[in-house]
């Protein structure tokens, strides 16, 4: 399940949710669903008495990341589906656990917030996110069809590729039925689930092994630990992905980023950032699947004139993001954003 994935605070939680789809294939579904039920109660009435606003997600965001370091690497989902179904069971210890830590009520105190209401509200922006983001992908994932699909070309898959892609769609749809009851959002937290999603998700995914790979690799591509930063200005909002999570994978390199806004509105604001003498190196045409797409090629030096040899450079490249790819990350497929691929190298003649 693309739109959430696993990390390391509090997301013991979510590492459990996405189990259903990779280590539970030849599970028992059945076991899963009861396992599940018993934790979507727990938890459900856990937040059941708090409600979140803007100013819970704009925190719940900016400090996913510091809260997410408190823990360490300590949470795995289990490499089978009884030690999954286990720390299913047993949640809600895990969450008392995580709340009497001296760690997380010292970051509490730091930051002028209450530890336990806090653990409530965001482990209620966690869950309701995860059901937002089923709802989304309900829409475009019929499981049902799905199987009758693989068993009618069973032959062509191999008996053992059929049976564990059928268990994971029935894994798959066993935790969406779980989360259909795990509580109703009010009208405001809907609202702000649906206007925040894009934020949400890039922030809890940030912590995921794959995105971490992803960031090791993008600095050893560039050659040293430097090598990945970016010291101009992006624009506001800017939010960073990972190209091999999609699949458009072969259209992007290095850093890569999504912006609310138009391919020559992000030009505009690149050009006029600080901190590197940055022009329109290029502009090309790109034939898409949803047609031709104009590539802007940004160049930002860290002094005025041509490149020269020996140059630090960092090339930009601005394109329409394909509706697909917003998709893929978002599972809410929607036109009006922009695809910025960042590398950097020094020029060499």
């Amino acid at each position: 399940m693309r739109f959430v994935a696993p990390c390391r605070a509090l997301s013991f939680v979510l590492v459990l949710i996405v189990a259903g789809s990779g280590a539970l294939a030849g599970a028992q579904s059945a076991e899963l669903e009861d396992a599940l039920q018993e934790f979507v109660r727990g938890v459900g009435t856990f937040v059941d008495e708090v409600r979140f606003d803007q100013s819970d997600i704009d925190f719940f965001v900016a400090s996913w990341a510091e809260v997410d370091a408190l823990f360490g690497d300590e949470t795995d989902a289990g490499d089978s589906m009884t030690e999954v179904v286990a720390e299913l069971r047993s949640i809600m210890g895990m969450i008392q656990d995580v709340s009497n830590r001296a760690e997380y009520r010292g970051w509490a105190a730091r930051n002028g917030v209450d530890a336990d209401n806090w653990l409530r509200k965001a482990l209620r922006i966690m869950m309701l996110s995860q059901q937002h983001g089923m709802l989304l992908q309900s829409g475009a994932i019929d499981i049902d069809a799905q199987v009758a699909q693989i068993e009618a070309q069973r032959d062509a898959y191999g008996a053992e590729a059929a049976d564990a892609s059928i268990e994971a769609l029935r894994a798959m749809g066993a935790v969406s039925r779980a989360f259909e009851r795990i509580g109703t959002p009010t009208q405001a937290e809907k609202s702000l689930l649906e206007d925040n999603w894009p934020q949400l998700v890039t922030a809890m995914d940030a912590g995921s092994d794959d995105a971490d790979e992803w960031a090791d690799d993008w600095g050893e591509e560039g050659g040293d630990d430097d090598a990945a930063d970016i010291d101009i200005d992006l624009p506001d909002g800017a939010l960073p992905f990972n190209p091999d999570a999609t699949s458009y994978s072969a259209f992007f390199y290095g850093a890569s980023y999504l912006w609310k806004g138009s391919p020559a509105a992000t030009v505009e604001l690149l050009l006029a950032s600080s901190g590197r003498h940055c022009y329109l190196e290029d502009e090309s045409i790109m034939a898409m699947d949803e047609g031709d797409t104009t590539i802007y090629t940004v160049y930002c030096l860290t002094h005025p004139g041509e490149v020269e040899e020996g140059d630090d450079i960092l090339a930009l490249t601005v394109m329409a993001a394909p509706v697909g790819l917003v998709g893929d990350l978002f599972a809410r497929p929607e036109r009006g954003w922009s695809a910025i691929s960042v590398d950097r190298w020094i020029e060499e003649y």
